[in-house]
């Protein structure tokens, strides 16, 4: 038994739920529908215990909205096949185009700013995922490693120096890592 705000009409999966019972009226179809979709078991209920007097609209008139909403986009010719293609391909142009600015941003900002700040610049253009990690060698420098993952590309660009101070191996690293970047658009 799991009992719960309207917080769990979105984003909450509990696979087991075969009855959803709602004691407060549903105002809108996507309420309906998220609320509803809580029990997705063959078996499931869904049940409207109270229904207000107060409530805009009624179950059964939400119900025949949605019902409308489903029977125009029956109606509408739609090529779901279709429509992936062209929301695929525009995704990769969207994705070229948001490659080839950050690549002219940095090789636009390189030496002008610092070089993490270039990377930095270069991971939110590209959407990629950046990290760095730090570590004390044995022999009292700094290690630092730089990661870079890039959408579409199984493994990281990776680069890792050591320095004498933390700032300084940063530093190093980013270098190296925004020249691997370049060889790797080149």
């Amino acid at each position: 038994l799991l009992v719960s705000t309207a917080v769990s009409e979105e984003g909450m999966d509990v696979p087991a739920a075969n009855v959803v019972i709602r004691f407060d009226a549903v105002q809108t179809p996507v309420s309906l529908v998220q609320s509803r979709g809580r029990a997705r078991q063959a078996d499931s209920k869904f049940i409207v215990l109270a229904e207000s007097d107060k409530a805009e609209r009624s179950i059964a008139g939400i119900y025949r909205a949605e019902m409308l909403q489903y029977s125009k986009v029956a109606a509408n010719d739609y090529d779901c096949a279709k429509n992936v293609k062209e929301v695929k391909a525009r995704n990769q142009i969207s994705h070229m185009n948001r490659l080839k600015n950050a690549v002219e941003f940095l090789q636009r900002k390189r030496g002008e700013i610092p070089a993490i700040a270039v990377l930095k610049g270069y991971a939110i253009k590209a959407s990629c995922e950046f990290d760095e990690i730090y570590r004390k060698e044995k022999d009292g420098k700094w290690r630092c490693d730089l990661n870079m993952f890039m959408p579409g590309i199984a493994k990281p660009i990776r680069m890792s120096r050591s320095h004498t101070s933390k700032k300084n191996a940063k530093s190093a690293a980013a270098d190296a890592l925004l020249d691997a970047i370049i060889d790797h658009h080149s």
